[in-house]
């Protein structure tokens, strides 16, 4: 909604301003490493591969988006391509906001 409230805004005032917003889902990262080992700690022990196996489960597509799935989508999102792309948002995800 914020996306689309600040399009809205920016065209009003007539700045040439383009306003999207770019939905990654579960991404391969360090970060993400990080988060299924603490998950693992916490749940006493939990495998990391039975966390990651538990997610990916619930993604239409499978698995993890690979963190040039996202710079490709950020990629159209800034380039000429995507000129009259204007209070849109991109998931980049799979699937999973669909599902």
């Amino acid at each position: 909604m914020l996306t689309r409230a600040a399009a809205v805004e920016f065209a009003a005032l007539k700045m040439p301003i383009r306003v999207n917003s770019v939905h990654p889902g579960v991404v391969v990262s360090a970060m993400m490493d990080d988060i299924l080992a603490t998950y693992s700690r916490i749940t006493g022990g939990t495998p990391v591969e039975t966390l990651s196996a538990g997610v990916v489960a619930g993604d239409p597509m499978g698995r993890f988006v690979e963190p040039a799935e996202v710079a490709e989508a950020v990629a159209f999102m800034a380039s000429s391509a995507a000129r009259y792309v204007h209070g849109d948002a991109i998931h980049v995800d799979g699937g999973y906001a669909a599902a």
